[in-house]
């Protein structure tokens, strides 16, 4: 077990650290500007990635049950941060933070890399990576919506318009209809003279992805980590993956999909709920920290969680 285990860190999350560690140095040495290279990854990047990828998979035909799956583990996670939240005491603006932290997860900047890794050189590889697609697609846009007004729940309410604004200027909504919609067509889009430019930004996301998240880690405020914020660490690396086992279990999943989806459910907290609780003004060191901490601590669980999924779900 402890040999498989290693294996599993060696091949599938010591890579996805290491390219982290390179743009956290890299930040350390010069000054790098996050908002570009985030840009670059957000505008440029990813649109092609989720393009390509879809238009060139085979979908899985249980789309709906993973829909559901998703949306049943944010219920799951939210019951699980506003009861723990409320247990714990927490005064209102680190409750709204703690519970951004368990729920939004950082599914693109490191669960898009460590799925792509740990199915590289199967069948399943473009069904997974579709599927972690449509992961972060609703998870970006619950962030919009649902992240916003929880952080905000104590100050002031975020206007309707400002929110669809802000879900309708999502890149990647628009390179998911994209796809969906050539798929319809009846011709070969690989064939044509614009794809080698689609698939080199498609290979550039794992690498740049990274890199930027070690960037954004450097530049994350660091503070003396108070011990509360390790509830939110621990429900997020430890129960969110339980919750996830139970709902996989509802499903009809074949074993590489429930694969997929426990391991993506597994991931730290994402950046963006620090950068969430800056704007509006609540727990910005409590939500930095929970990032820090959640994204380190990661390295093992994670690492188990692969594991595990193994065990649960042999082929």
């Amino acid at each position: 077990m402890f040999s498989a285990a290693a294996d599993i860190f060696i091949s599938n999350i010591l890579p996805v650290f290491l390219i982290l560690a390179v743009g956290y140095l890299l930040a350390v040495r010069f000054t790098l500007d996050i908002y570009t290279l985030t840009k670059i990854n957000f505008y440029g990047v990813t649109p092609a990635f989720i393009f390509a990828s879809i238009y060139t998979a085979d979908l899985p035909s249980g789309m709906i049950y993973i829909l559901l799956f998703i949306l049943l583990s944010y219920l799951g996670n939210y019951l699980a941060a506003v009861l723990s939240g409320r247990a714990a005491g927490l005064p209102k603006s680190e409750h709204s933070a703690h519970i951004n932290s368990v729920l939004f997860y950082n599914s693109g900047n490191m669960g898009l890399p460590v799925i792509i890794l740990v199915f590289t050189g199967t069948a399943f590889l473009d069904q997974g990576v579709a599927i972690q697609i449509m992961i972060i697609m609703l998870g970006n846009i619950l962030v919009q919506t649902l992240g916003f007004s929880i952080a905000w729940s104590g100050t002031r309410r975020r206007p309707v318009y400002e929110t669809l604004r802000n879900i309708f200027t999502l890149p990647s909504i628009y390179a998911t209809a994209a796809a969906f919609l050539f798929k319809l067509v009846p011709a070969d889009l690989t064939l044509l003279f614009f794809w080698p430019a689609v698939e080199y930004l498609r290979a550039m996301l794992i690498g740049l992805a990274l890199l930027t998240f070690g960037v954004q880690l450097r530049n994350t405020p660091k503070k003396a980590a108070h011990p509360v914020i390790l509830l939110p660490v621990f429900i997020r690396l430890i129960i969110s993956p339980l919750i996830a086992v139970l709902v996989i279990s509802i499903f009809p999943f074949d074993p590489y999909t429930s694969r997929v989806l426990l391991i993506g459910s597994a991931m730290p907290s994402a950046i963006n709920t620090a950068l969430i609780a800056v704007e509006s003004g609540n727990a910005p060191d409590f939500a930095s920290q929970v990032v820090l901490v959640s994204t380190f601590l990661s390295i093992v669980t994670v690492t188990g969680v692969i594991a595990l999924s193994t065990v649960l779900y042999p082929l």
